[in-house]
């Protein structure tokens, strides 16, 4: 349901190389988000060494986002994959985060935000009384 919330907020694009990030075990997360990095540096080359020098660049060769749930996104903001997991989201045009909690949301926002040092737009999927609600 993520993508859906995605393309209809106008987050997701159809030009965007959309990766989603599903896993149920912390092995599973690790490996689907090294290849979302091997994935873009395969096509944009290796990433700045500066986390405030990544990021989507208008009129790149490519756009890319990443889909995560709230499971995944547990495994991805354990102290040994978060470097990794920041290092695929500061890259992507998007990444939108389905399923989340109040305190993964605000980790992300912590995380992203302050390697950045800049606003950036999040959109997070909730459920709420059995419907999904986007929220920004």
């Amino acid at each position: 349901m993520g993508p859906l919330t995605g393309f209809s907020c106008n987050l997701l694009k159809s030009d965007m190389d959309v990766m989603i990030i599903q896993a149920d075990t912390y092995d599973g997360a690790q490996s689907k988000i090294e290849a979302g990095c091997n994935k873009i540096a395969s096509v944009l080359g290796p990433p700045s060494l500066d986390p405030r020098n990544r990021g989507f660049v208008p009129g790149a060769q490519a756009a890319f986002a990443v889909v995560i749930d709230g499971e995944t996104l547990g495994f991805a903001l354990r102290p040994e994959l978060k470097a990794m997991f920041l290092n695929l989201a500061t890259q992507c045009e998007t990444v939108v985060c389905c399923r989340v909690s109040p305190a993964q949301k605000a980790l992300v926002v912590k995380l992203v935000g302050g390697v950045l040092g800049r606003p950036f737009d999040m959109l997070t999927v909730t459920p709420v009384r059995s419907r999904k609600v986007a929220t920004r």
